[in-house]
């Protein structure tokens, strides 16, 4: 990467300190941005002339190990289920709150997808209460989707 621009004329004394107070702002920034880059990047900085050609493949690559991570949590989101040991009231309660960390970083759940997760994750005898219901209020309405947070709410009953 080139340190400064090039000049077809000698640089006069202020213009030769403003320079040199580039290359040095430049030297920190290049320095402070390796501190926060991975190794497959750093190397990468030299093949190119321009700050923003720099500045492009950080963002290329950190929206790709983003979409990546998104991916990933979402997977991870849906593939919860809920211990047999454990307390289905608190575990229903902490995927709730689990939804709404992801949503707040931006990993999308949707309300069908959530309540998949719901009911794949709870017992059999809770997943057939809970379908039961379901499908008797579909007989009246169609339409009608018991919302994910309802729907815990009314396992958590069930199970108490």
């Amino acid at each position: 990467m080139t340190l400064r621009p090039p000049h077809l004329q000698p640089a006069t004394q202020s213009q030769q300190e403003e320079l040199d107070e580039w290359d040095k702002d430049k030297c920190t920034a290049l320095y402070m941005l390796t501190q926060k880059l991975t190794d497959s990047a750093i190397v990468q900085i030299p093949k190119f002339a321009t700050c923003v050609q720099c500045w492009k493949l950080v963002e290329d690559e950190f929206i790709r190990k983003g979409l990546f991570a998104h991916s990933d949590l979402h997977q991870s989101f849906m593939e919860m289920r809920c211990p047999h040991s454990a307390n289905i009231c608190q575990w229903l309660t902490d995927l709730g709150t689990k939804r709404e960390e992801l949503v707040m970083d931006s990993v999308l759940i949707t309300d069908a997808e959530y309540h998949q997760v719901i009911l794949s994750s709870i017992l059999d005898w809770l997943r057939t209460y809970a379908t039961g219901i379901q499908v008797s209020i579909s007989v009246r309405d169609l339409l009608f989707e018991i919302e994910p947070d309802v729907l815990g709410q009314m396992v958590s009953e069930e199970t108490d």
